[in-house]
């Protein structure tokens, strides 16, 4: 006589695509040997669909450490307790209750728990704008921005914003820029954005993406970038309805799921929203900038330097040295950098001069660090006093720059004009009722932190002092990330 056992299945139907199809438990009863074949089934023959982004159907892998269970692993990490079961037959689990220390345990995405992440401003310059719900309002500095929210720039503005993985956003002069999705896998280091540029430029500055399943994309109205760290460019010409990607570093992955290329460091590509991607193509190399002087301390200032083969023109930005910002944005027609009728406080800036094909592709960048004298920056700014009242001086903060990773952190300020000592307060609240850092002897434009700093996100600002005078207004406030 043969007597057949019966077990009870009890399960959550799921997509295998990382989309939940209306949950709903189940319970079956049925003879083992057929729940085994059931469950062989389902793992031999997969439901299998393509994603745009990409590796959204792969397996996390997490090596098992003292004191694991599946449930405890299920209750970090999964969206639903009734996959503990099924997580042991995923990953062959003889006894759920001691897992072997280092055993890799592989976990579909679309099984785990998220969160919705965000971004922040960490830079501007003019007043860009903030769209929520339909309503604009200026963007100001240390600004949370969730999924869903637009920010726009004018002819004057710009604006630089910081994702939670710590992916850097330049948004150029007249862009728009839309947050379309932000999540977090909770517990974990899988984070994934995806980005809409309907017009404008932006450089792109994507941390290295850690986890199976982290990703990063941004789509114009003819062209989706999927990379998981690297440099590049990106902007979108919305009156000849094209688009244009350079690449400066690293690998960025172009086109969806059923037509994608990579392009590697020094390629760049043009895609035309009517008839399609062109063919790839060669960047233009840098420009040498090395006959630049190192103080400039007259205007106008004429700073010819050698032609690069092949370019119609030139694009130069002048910035604050520590500082992601451009102060100046401009075309030129021809190899000289030409700098008149502008307005430079004394200090330290950088310049960068990339060259231009005729079709728009911008090339590798030309570097040059230069300072103004003091002389200089008073017959430009002819309405600063000579010497202001320290309590008349508000610092203006530039960015924060380091491995945030690390912790190893530096800000940067400028006055306009020196100063005996500044103070730097460092708080997690913005109104920095708990201070962590209380720095009054600072003597020079930066501040570091090396490490100390739990994970977490802070804001910062700077006050000025001079010498026998009370302290100043404090500077706007700033904001940093630092990540585990």
């Amino acid at each position: 006589m043969i007597i057949e056992t019966l077990s009870t299945l009890s399960f959550t139907v799921y997509s295998r695509v990382g989309m939940n199809i209306n949950p709903q438990r189940c319970i079956v009863v049925m003879p083992t040997f057929l729940l085994s074949l059931l469950l062989a089934l389902l793992f031999l023959f997969p439901v299998n669909s393509r994603a745009e982004l990409p590796k959204l159907l792969s397996d996390w892998e997490y090596e098992v450490k003292k004191g694991d269970t599946l449930w405890l692993l299920t209750e970090r990490f999964l969206n639903d307790e009734y996959l503990a079961e099924t997580l042991r037959t995923y990953n062959r689990v003889e006894n759920p209750r001691q897992l072997p220390v280092g055993k890799i345990l592989k976990i579909p995405l679309s099984w785990m728990r998220k969160k919705e992440s965000y971004a922040v401003v960490v830079e501007i310059r003019g007043a860009p704008e903030h769209i929520v719900n339909r309503a604009s309002r200026a963007v100001r500095v240390g600004d949370r921005l969730q999924t869903g929210e637009v920010v726009t720039t004018d002819d004057e503005s710009a604006v630089s914003i910081r994702l939670k993985d710590g992916s850097l956003i330049y948004l150029q002069s007249n862009g728009k820029l839309i947050l379309q999705a932000m999540q977090q896998y909770e517990n974990t280091e899988i984070n994934r954005s995806e980005l809409k540029l309907p017009y404008g430029k932006t450089d792109v500055e994507v941390a290295p993406q850690k986890g199976v399943g982290s990703g990063f994309e941004i789509k114009t109205p003819s062209l989706v970038t999927s990379v998981r760290g690297t440099r590049y460019r990106l902007e979108f010409d919305a009156v000849r309805k094209l688009s244009r990607i350079m690449v400066t570093e690293g690998v960025v992955a172009v086109g969806d799921s059923s037509d994608l290329i990579d392009l590697t460091s020094g390629v760049g590509l043009i895609a035309d929203q009517t008839t399609g991607r062109q063919k790839p193509e060669s960047l233009l190399r840098s420009p040498d900038l090395s006959g630049f002087p190192s103080t400039i301390d007259q205007l106008p200032a004429q700073l010819p330097f050698p032609a690069v083969t092949g370019a119609a023109a030139y694009e130069l930005r002048v910035g604050n040295l520590g500082s992601s910002m451009s102060l100046i944005e401009a075309v030129l027609e021809n190899n000289e950098v030409v700098l008149e009728n502008i307005a430079l406080n004394e200090g330290h800036y950088w310049m960068k001069v990339r060259a231009v094909k005729k079709n728009g592709l911008s090339g590798f960048d030309g570097y040059h660090e230069f300072g103004v004298t003091e002389t200089l920056a008073k017959q430009l700014n002819p309405k600063t006093p000579a010497a202001m009242s320290a309590t008349q001086i508000v610092p203006s903060i530039n960015r924060v720059s380091g491995r945030q990773q690390s912790g190893y952190i530096s800000l940067f300020w400028n006055t306009p004009q020196k100063m005996e000592r500044f103070r730097v307060q460092i708080s997690k609240t913005m109104n920095f009722d708990e201070l962590i850092v209380d720095e009054k002897n600072v003597s020079t434009f930066r501040y570091t932190i090396d490490g100390g700093l739990e994970p977490g996100h802070y804001y910062w600002r700077v006050a000025a002092q001079e010498k026998g005078q009370s302290w100043g207004t404090f500077s706007d406030v700033g904001s940093f990330q630092i990540f585990p």
